[in-house]
């Protein structure tokens, strides 16, 4: 099974989309707002982890 990469401006992207749209949820808006700050997306939080499945879902359609 191949697992499937994102690249960070990519992540970084669709998370700025949610935010716009309403339809982020806090911890996303405050690991959006981490990275800002501190410009490192910590790819061990499980909030990036469960950004990574939506974006699998939205964009393939599972």
């Amino acid at each position: 099974m191949e697992k499937n990469k994102f690249r960070k401006s990519e992540v970084i992207a669709f998370l700025e989309g949610q935010i716009l749209s309403g339809a982020a949820t806090d911890e996303q808006e405050e690991l959006y707002i981490d990275y800002k700050w501190n410009g490192v997306l910590k790819r061990n939080n499980y909030t990036y982890k469960k950004l990574i499945k939506e974006m699998k879902r939205h964009y393939e359609g599972e």
